[in-house]
Order: C-alpha cells, then structure tokens, then sequence
C-alpha cells in the first residue's frame, strides 16, 4: 500500500465521479467525506480495527440518508444501499483509472462520530 498524499486534481476527479453517479429517482443522498487517515488515526481504529487500514493517506466515508432515498412503492425496498454501491463504483473506477488503489470495505463498527472526523 502506497502511504503517497493523493493530489488535489485527482481527488477532485475521484469525488467528481461519487457526485455524478446515478442514485434513484435520483436523490443523491448522500455524502462524502474526505478522512485523513494522520489526523484521524485513533477514530478510524475504532471504526475498523485493523492496522493496514489507517496506513492509506485518506478514507473516503459514504454516508447515505435512507429518509431521503426512494423507497421502491411495489416492495417498499429502500435503495439507499443500492446507491451507495453505485456511488463508491464510480470512485473506485475513477481512482483505478487514475492509477490510485482502493479498497471497498462494508465491514465496520457503527459507531456515532459525528464530531470524530471535524475539522
């Protein structure tokens, strides 16, 4: 795993791509927050407690709003999780196209950090 800084023009292609993605009806609720992994070593830990982890230079969060998501009217499925699969497709495609490296990971602790990861 590289620990490079990710330069700020790729960033913004990579982020660019999460905010084009299609979401239904689409709603795009959803955010996207930029981690970086120096500042926010011990938090991210807790989230996900495995030392490669916090070794990549940031951690992109998406964080979905199933409230503002459509709810499918003939099954009452919301696809807010359907979305957010969409959405970090687009970005890891777009990093891989950028030669930058990825790593889905749909395994954490859910925990509230809402004041964790400020600025």
């Amino acid at each position: 795993m590289k620990k490079d800084p990710i330069e700020k023009e790729k960033l913004d292609k990579i982020l660019n791509a999460g905010i084009l993605a299609p979401t239904g009806v689409n709603a795009q609720a959803f955010k996207i927050y930029v981690i970086d992994t120096e500042k926010h070593k011990e938090a991210l830990e807790k989230i996900y407690p495995h030392p490669w982890f916090v070794e990549a230079p940031i951690v992109l969060c998406l964080a979905m709003a199933p409230a503002k998501s459509w709810t499918r009217p003939w099954d009452g499925k919301n696809i807010s999780d359907i979305d957010a699969g969409i959405v970090m497709n687009h970005i890891i495609l777009q990093a891989t196209d950028l030669g930058i490296g990825t790593c889905f990971i749909g395994a954490f602790k859910k925990i509230c950090c809402s004041r964790s990861f400020t600025t």
